[in-house]
């Protein structure tokens, strides 16, 4: 029979362990909403506005980049033959009436649920909450936007190079 002090230090460990897989798997979820953003609802609804840039990775090359605006958000995507992924959201923004959020994330959620729901963000302040993923490389971005404290929007930003 294992010793009292043992179980109760496997206990804590394993309390500490369930409690942290939540907000994890939580902030997995919204970046992989975030990821896979379904853009064909949006394509035929929004107001759109292209633009080119010179690619920085290909002399005379160019990068199409292309901004879509809906009634509840906007998001911005890139196209160019040498990137990698070749196209691919770079920005999008939903309001928190989007619906399908996952976690159960809606208008009006206080800061604190969301915290709870989430986790520690990185950097935190009046008008928001902002979590660096993945965990290691920590280059793309999650902000989760208040206005009175309360649930407004959330913005991703992703890396693509």
């Amino acid at each position: 029979m294992l010793p009292r002090i043992v179980v109760t230090a496997f206990l804590i460990i394993l309390a500490s362990v369930l409690s942290d897989a939540a907000p994890t798997n939580c902030i997995y979820k919204v970046f992989e909403y975030g990821v896979h953003f379904d853009l064909t609802k949006v394509n035929e609804a929004g107001v759109a506005e292209t633009w080119k840039t010179e690619n920085p990775h290909e002399p005379g090359g160019i990068t199409l980049w292309k901004k879509i605006h809906w009634n509840r958000g906007w998001v911005t995507t890139r196209e160019c033959a040498p990137c990698s992924p070749k196209t691919g959201i770079t920005e999008l923004f939903v309001t928190a009436d989007e619906p399908g959020l996952p976690c159960g994330l809606n208008r009006g959620m206080l800061i604190d649920d969301i915290l709870e729901l989430m986790g520690e963000p990185d950097v935190r302040n009046e008008s928001g909450a902002i979590y660096l993923y993945p965990p290691i490389d920590k280059n793309e971005e999650i902000a989760f936007q208040f206005k009175e404290g309360k649930l407004w929007g959330i913005k991703w930003s992703f890396y693509n190079d």
